[in-house]
């Protein structure tokens, strides 16, 4: 069995073939760079974080229909949707964002999405923005 090079403080690199990629020895460093380039998806592992999360619903007058994501970076979300790589959201091309809504953890925003997609009613959806941005107009 071949010997396995140790690290040293803080970790160390392994170059790809691949020149963009790298392979971190150290888990923190590995955590610290998909957090900087906004890989990290679920929750962030640093503490005192203010990463923000995001329930949204984006709106497609060509068929006149809504969907409703959550994301933890909202600009970014939009621009994907209205590149159409995903099956359903390219068929709606252009999307606009008609709500959002903050959270501070990505569980909360993830139970808003589902709650809102369970219920699959155009006027719920309707309702449940008007009445939230009379209660929040600064929304």
């Amino acid at each position: 069995m071949a010997s396995v090079p140790r690290s040293g403080r803080g970790g160390r690199k392994f170059e790809s073939s691949h020149p963009d990629f790298f392979m971190y020895a150290s888990l923190a460093q590995l955590v610290e760079q998909l957090i900087r380039n906004e890989q990290v998806v679920g929750s962030s592992p640093m503490r005192g974080s203010n990463m923000r999360y995001y329930t949204y619903i984006l709106y497609s007058a060509s068929i006149d229909k809504y969907y409703v994501g959550h994301t933890n970076n909202l600009e970014r979300r939009i621009y994907e949707h209205n590149l159409g790589k995903e099956k359903f959201s390219s068929k709606g091309i252009p999307w606009e964002i008609k709500f959002s809504r903050t959270y501070n953890n990505n569980v909360d925003a993830a139970r808003e999405e589902r709650r809102l997609k369970k219920c699959k009613n155009r006027k719920y959806l309707e309702n449940y923005m008007v009445a939230l941005l009379a209660e929040h107009p600064d929304m």
